[in-house]
């Protein structure tokens, strides 16, 4: 059971969405939700760098400018994330936190059961467009389950499970069964999708997947998929079953590194269009 959650909150579209979905698990869950914001002093400071003795001055006037700018961006964020969980009436706190966002948010994520971040994260505020974080670091960098939302929000009652029996998939199968985040109620998809030559292996040990997840009160349903271009099949799997949420392994290697052609997060995320849960 999910019992503490934290929000990373930046300025794109993608950061409301991520705290509906926060916000909706903590309802269900009586969960402690904290937003939490981070002023990137580390890039404000080396943008800054450079120049003479003469420029120092006005380099400390550019990082003053743009360490205010930032502070007020986080004040305004955290103010958004107050009222919507006052309205939700949840329990929640507020973080105002500084430093470089991927030591950060990995180190408050550790004390937390689940991290909740946008797909597409711009935690520089002083300059929204650019990204010398990204997501695929911030999820290898944390050791807990993170649920990854995208710009538009929908309920989740459908879960469509990428399962390549590898130990990455396991520990992201593992933390949703334990930590049950939309109950058990949710239908569930279990997908492996198979070149032809490995079909007699993955039978059993798709029904002993099966099991495992019987035995957490999930009801599950297999599918073996026969390709060789695995992601699009894994996109066809999503849309044909309509799911509402994709449970997958980020350091996934064999079948599920073939499913997304590379073994990296940044490439699994951009070829989906559902919100990722996923534990390191």
């Amino acid at each position: 059971m999910i019992r503490s959650i934290v929000i990373v909150l930046d300025a794109d579209s993608d950061s409301p969405v991520a705290t509906q979905y926060a916000l909706t698990l903590a309802s269900r869950t009586q969960a402690l939700v904290t937003g939490m914001t981070v002023v990137d002093t580390k890039s404000i400071e080396h943008g800054v760098r450079g120049g003479g003795i003469g420029s120092i001055h006005l380099m400390e006037k550019a990082a003053q400018s743009l360490l205010s700018e930032a502070h007020e961006v986080a004040r305004t964020l955290l103010t958004s994330f107050k009222a919507a969980a006052k309205t939700a009436g949840v329990a929640y706190e507020c973080r105002a936190l500084e430093g470089w966002p991927l030591d950060v948010v990995g180190k408050e994520a550790d004390y937390h059961d689940l991290l909740v971040i946008g797909n597409d994260p711009h935690l520089y505020y002083a300059h929204p467009k650019e990204t010398p974080v990204s997501l695929e670091q911030v999820i290898k960098r944390t050791t807990g389950a993170v649920l990854v939302a995208t710009d538009s929000y929908q309920p989740v009652e459908r879960v469509l499970v990428a399962f390549d029996g590898s130990a990455h998939c396991f520990r992201s199968l593992r933390a949703f069964l334990l930590l049950k985040p939309f109950g058990t109620d949710v239908a569930m998809d279990l997908v492996h999708v198979h070149a032809g030559e490995d079909q007699g292996v993955a039978g059993p040990m798709m029904s002993a997947a099966q099991a495992f997840v019987a035995r957490h009160g999930f009801t599950a349903r297999v599918h073996l998929v026969q390709g060789k271009d695995a992601s699009s099949e894994i996109g066809r799997c999503i849309q044909r079953l309509e799911a509402d949420l994709l449970v997958a392994g980020v350091h996934a290697v064999g079948s599920l590194e073939r499913i997304f052609q590379r073994s990296t997060t940044a490439s699994l995320l951009g070829r989906v269009a559902v919100p990722m849960w996923v534990a390191g």
